[in-house]
């Protein structure tokens, strides 16, 4: 079965990937199960698989064929859904005294975790998260030191990405915090709260001024690429975000008005915090008519002509909220 999909082209395997990513993970599931009817019973049986009559070569084969389908799409969920599979190469039934079973799991989990950890600093942030997770996950199941030195290998690859540490803990929903090994050995290592991460980020925000505006304006827009299908998984970025509405509120109309679709998950916040804010202190500034440059080079320009275009609704909301007696002084100019 791997041979026949292997054989199939790369836009096959992409537009047939439900499919051959089951047929994948039941090749490397580390489990074998079976049914035996009669005409008064039905029994189920349950065991590990073993090296022999070409599993090792067969999962060899899967391996190999889900890292060739990796990159053949750049989605963030069609990538993490080939990681889970590929996670399956990691697991294992029960310990076995059979050596070449052994080797055979020792060798697919090493080889998962050095395919994980070569691509921490080329990945887009949340598939970095989800890496991890699941990486955190391989070391604490690891049924031998080799396997647990690999998983520790991704840990230190993550600890040396420092984009990544600030989104971890803006974001983090599924980011391990804490040192692996206290964590595997007990659950009081875990903390639960965010009162160290909300200690990051007001760290953070003082680190905003006018040199390191760019960067935080950017870090914003590529850290609210994040997806999930509950928003209440980012209390810490809400509050990130409320904060820079409320002390930053230029960042904050800045982020409003240029890249409304970009931040339109995360307007609650960035807007919450600009009723809070002072307009007092921008308002000279912040009612003046502005243009985004249609070229998306993300420059804004003030000016005295009166915009054709379609207004910017999130730009509206947040005018109305904040200067209610400024008049039609927002203009988006869309493509």
């Amino acid at each position: 079965m791997v041979t026949h999909l292997a054989q199939l082209k790369d836009e096959q395997l992409v537009a047939s990937v439900s499919m051959v990513l089951r047929a994948l993970t039941r090749v490397l599931s580390p489990t074998l199960e079976g049914r035996a009817w009669t005409y008064n019973k039905v029994v189920f049986t349950r065991g590990g698989i073993v090296s022999g009559g070409g599993v090792a070569d067969m999962r060899a084969s899967a391996v190999s064929l889900l890292k060739r389908m990796y990159p053949l799409s750049g989605s963030v969920s069609y990538r993490k859904r080939v990681l889970g599979t590929l996670d399956s190469a990691t697991r294992r039934e029960n310990p076995s005294t059979d050596p070449e079973t052994v080797a055979m799991f020792e060798r697919d989990a090493v080889e998962v975790l050095h395919f994980l950890r070569d691509l921490v600093h080329a990945e887009a942030l949340p598939l970095v998260q989800a890496i991890e997770h699941q990486a955190y996950w391989d070391y604490f199941h690891a049924a031998t030191e080799v396997v647990r030195a690999a998983a520790l290998e991704v840990r230190d690859v993550l600890a040396s990405h420092h984009e990544y540490q600030i989104y971890k803990q803006l974001i983090g929903f599924e980011g391990i915090f804490g040192q692996w090994e206290d964590l595997s050995r007990s659950e009081d290592a875990w903390d639960y709260s965010n009162t160290k991460r909300v200690a990051a980020m007001r760290g953070y925000l003082d680190e905003i001024n006018a040199q390191t505006y760019d960067t935080w304006r950017n870090r914003i827009l590529e850290f609210s690429k994040t997806e999930s299908d509950d928003l209440a998984t980012f209390p810490v970025f809400y509050e990130f975000l409320e904060v820079i509405g409320r002390e930053q509120p230029r960042m904050a109309m800045d982020l409003l008005l240029q890249h409304e679709e970009r931040m339109s998950p995360f307007l609650i916040p960035l807007v919450g915090g600009l009723w809070q804010s002072s307009p007092q202190a921008d308002s000279s500034d912040l009612t003046k008519p502005r243009q985004v440059d249609p070229s998306g080079s993300g420059q804004v320009s003030s000016s005295n002509w009166r915009s054709q275009s379609r207004v910017s609704s999130a730009a509206v909301r947040a005018r109305r909220m904040l200067f209610p007696k400024a008049g039609a002084k927002y203009f988006v100019r869309r493509s």
